[in-house]
């Protein structure tokens, strides 16, 4: 008998990840079949054109299902009102952005959590330049504040999904302190980023986005833990550790030892001779130098023939037996 091909061998759904969350208090029913997502996806981005257009207030129902191509009915069949419908919306604008930016820290590799920070305001303005649905309806904030959750304001939703992402990324304890401060950063960061296309519609006005982007950064570094970006101690330079051991040079005095024997000779005989009272007190000369200049200069109160570096009653023949010719 033929073996029979297993039910598991069908073809597998085109799309390898699963369809983005939408909250389940944003439908009536979820679309479990592909004809049924497709015409909820039409009716959300039919409502997203409606507010691109004309603003939140021509987005009714009526001219939603006739964006979308669909009947009254079917859009009642899937969301109980407009609100709902933003919802749905809302929420799908922030799956895609907690996807994206998970794939982002992901592959940058961060060591830290609060280098997300930056990384997830950057990524916010770019998909804001890129689609403006994405932009103008944001995280509900176009139909109400507190439309992703009732009660709580939608930046609150927001930075609870981020710090979910951040404790399983980083592997990190989201206490009250960092929900305190992504709290502060998403309030902050999203009203600088809407100022700023307030300014230049088409790609945010830069200079209010470079501010932002501070604030955003400064909330995470005033607030965490930075140990990693501390800066190892330094090793003094290489001049200031050689500087000791430079000086070589008085090691091996040679200039003075040649002269040391006449030197000694000369003070020797200056010691044992009388010393004249009356000549100044002159350096000896060398007795291996010849000098040509005459030697028999008279000092004041000298006897005739004799220097200031020489003995009391020597000849002068003896005096010019180690230098040369005698002067007269």
């Amino acid at each position: 008998m033929n073996a029979q091909p297993a039910e598991p061998t069908r073809a597998a759904p085109a799309r390898p990840t699963p369809d983005p969350v939408v909250s389940p208090s944003a439908l009536r029913r979820e679309p479990r079949q592909r004809r049924s997502r497709e015409k909820v996806d039409r009716i959300m981005d039919a409502a997203v054109g409606l507010v691109v257009r004309e603003g939140y207030a021509a987005a009714t129902t009526t001219r939603i299902a006739e964006a979308a191509g669909v009947g009254l009915a079917t859009l009642y069949g899937f969301f109980t009102d407009r609100r709902a419908v933003f919802r749905a919306a809302s929420a799908r604008n922030l799956d895609a952005f907690l996807g994206r930016l998970d794939q982002l820290l992901a592959r940058a590799g961060f060591t830290h959590w609060s280098e997300a920070a930056t990384a997830g305001f950057d990524e916010y303005v770019r998909m804001s330049r890129a689609d403006v649905g994405f932009r103008m309806v944001l995280f509900g904030d176009v139909a109400d504040d507190r439309l992703l959750a009732e009660g709580r304001r939608n930046d609150e939703v927001v930075a609870d999904r981020l710090a979910e992402l951040i404790g399983t990324r980083f592997g990190v304890v989201v206490d009250d302190r960092l929900r305190t401060a992504l709290l502060t950063a998403v309030a902050a960061g999203d009203a600088l980023v809407k100022l700023a296309f307030e300014c230049d519609p088409e790609q945010g006005d830069p200079a209010v986005l470079a501010e932002a982007r501070r604030v955003v950064q400064g909330i995470f570094e005033r607030g965490g833990p930075r140990e990693y970006g501390t800066p190892a101690a330094r090793p003094a330079p290489p001049t200031a550790q050689a500087a000791p051991t430079a000086p070589t040079a008085p090691t091996a005095p040679t200039a003075p030892t040649a002269p040391a024997p006449a030197a000694s000779a000369s003070a020797d005989q200056a010691a044992s001779a009388p010393a004249d009272p009356a000549a100044p007190d002159a350096e000896p000369t060398p007795a291996h130098r010849v000098d040509p200049v005459p030697s028999t200069v008279a000092l004041p109160g000298a006897r005739e023939g004799e220097t200031g570096s020489e003995s009391e009653g020597s000849a002068p023949a003896e005096r010019g037996a180690g230098r040369g010719p005698a002067v007269a």
